[in-house]
């Protein structure tokens, strides 16, 4: 389960929100739902880099079913 910060304990424990995102995902919430998750520079990108290649896998996919239905 991600570490849970209100949008008030961001503005008064800027810090310890900080920490915890260091430590992995920190959801932010707003009168009780979450609205915002803060996460190291580091962790953005690993994930932005799996969903490129999730991208290039599926296009693949896609493009090799088309090739296979119009050789058949």
């Amino acid at each position: 389960m991600m570490t849970r910060f209100t949008l008030t304990d961001l503005g008064n424990k800027s810090g310890e929100v900080v920490e915890a995102a260091y430590r992995g995902p920190v959801e932010i919430t707003k009168r009780g739902t979450r609205k915002f998750v803060l996460l190291t520079a580091e962790h953005f990108d690993r994930l932005s880099e799996r969903n490129a290649q999730r991208r290039i896998v599926s296009k693949t996919s896609r493009e090799l079913s088309v090739m296979k239905f119009s050789l058949a």
